[in-house]
């Protein structure tokens, strides 16, 4: 599969190998039980998502007048879509650190949600990934990765190899391999070409259509109707690019929020960790 989720599935269905291994690691008695993640939850929305990214060196024309004074708050609703496009790419410049709802495609057909605080100086992150089925806590540290199943990942991606027993004790460890890993390689790519606000940008140009301002999760936001989809954009200083709906008989979106501000990424604590097996 080339994903993280081959990762988990080869390390935990190896004939006398990673399966014993993580099993014998995962000691506690089954019936202790491990935390279950419940999925996130679902609203009249479509799913926040992203489809696979591609960077792009396309500059979209603006109108920015040379002769204006400074723009302030107050002047963005009024501001043409040139100018907004021209603004919300240097905004999307300047982002560090970075909260985004999006959806991931592994192995150009499998989606899974993804929720994660993400610090696009050092690539480093934390949050879930998540299918309708099953829902994986992840962090990315310098090279390493750690993943944490709930219960129904282990049920359903182990295809039969795993107990209820074995899956709640399977579920309180924490599993860590390194992001060079083919395995899991996929999903780190997935989370970082997502985290990418500007993103949005690459649906709009200046001849797209300017909507009247909507409300979002507490922005006041310049929708902005294209062919593809449509970009929405903070209505006022800086103008980020807040949210992309695409168009489409299965519409997706992508959200972000939490610019800037702090992303703490910690180990999970050791007690909980097993290593897989080095392929």
């Amino acid at each position: 599969m080339g994903v993280l989720l081959s990762a988990a599935l080869t390390a935990c269905g190896q004939v006398d190998g990673a399966a014993r291994s993580i099993k014998d690691a995962a000691s506690p008695s089954p019936s202790s039980g491990g935390p279950t993640t419940a999925p996130p939850s679902k609203s009249s929305s479509p799913s926040p998502s992203a489809t696979t990214r591609k960077p792009t060196t396309s500059r979209p024309p603006t109108s920015a007048s040379p002769t204006r004074g400074p723009i302030t708050s107050a002047d963005v609703p009024n501001l043409s879509v040139g100018e907004l496009i021209s603004l919300a790419r240097t905004a999307a410049r300047t982002v560090k650190t970075v909260h985004v709802r999006a959806t991931i495609k592994l192995d150009g057909t499998k989606k899974m949600l993804i929720d994660v605080y993400v610090d696009r100086e050092t690539e480093n992150f934390r949050g879930s990934a998540s299918t309708d089925k099953y829902v994986l806590q992840i962090v990315r540290k310098g090279d390493a990765v750690w993943f944490k199943g709930d219960e129904q990942y282990w049920l359903v991606e182990g295809k039969g190899q795993f107990s209820a027993a074995d899956a709640r004790t399977l579920a309180a460890k924490w599993f860590r391999t390194v992001d060079t890993d083919p395995s899991v390689s996929g999903i780190v790519t997935g989370v970082l070409g997502a985290s990418n606000p500007e993103y949005v940008l690459e649906h709009l140009n200046s001849s797209s259509t300017k909507l009247p301002l909507q409300q979002f999760e507490g922005w006041t936001l310049i929708p902005i109707s294209a062919s593809t989809g449509t970009g929405y954009l903070n209505a006022a200083l800086p103008v980020y690019p807040i949210r992309l709906i695409t168009n489409g008989p299965e519409p997706e979106a992508d959200n972000y929020d939490k610019f800037n501000e702090p992303v703490n990424i910690t180990e999970p604590p050791a007690s909980e960790v097993v290593d897989l097996p080095k392929s």
